[in-house]
């Protein structure tokens, strides 16, 4: 559902959906944010931020980052933290990470 439309949002034939820019929340670290490749190719990716990603911001048209904040870690940072820090070959991480929970 669109938060701000209040509307059913459905996929496209390549199961993505329209960018859903609704309250300017920054890139903080600490915040979830919408993944995507460009506008409306939103899908079912998000990232936590670890750092403050102003540059992100979909808002602010000197950035070329157009990803939307629609949640915040409310616990277990550190842990996000720790995940962030495991290192990685072409982004795959060396050691796996399992969450149990």
């Amino acid at each position: 559902v669109n938060l701000a439309a209040k509307e059913t949002v459905t996929r496209d034939a390549h199961g993505q959906i329209a960018d859903e820019h609704t309250v300017r929340i920054s890139n903080e670290a600490g915040t979830l944010s919408m993944a995507n490749a460009g506008p409306d190719t939103g899908g079912s990716q998000f990232f936590v931020n670890v750092a403050d990603n102003p540059f992100l911001d979909w808002w602010d048209e000197t950035k070329p980052g157009k990803h939307a904040v629609f949640g915040r870690v409310t616990e277990g940072m550190d842990v996000v933290v720790q995940m962030a820090g495991v290192p990685t070959t072409a982004e795959v991480p060396k050691v796996p990470i399992r969450m149990n929970k």
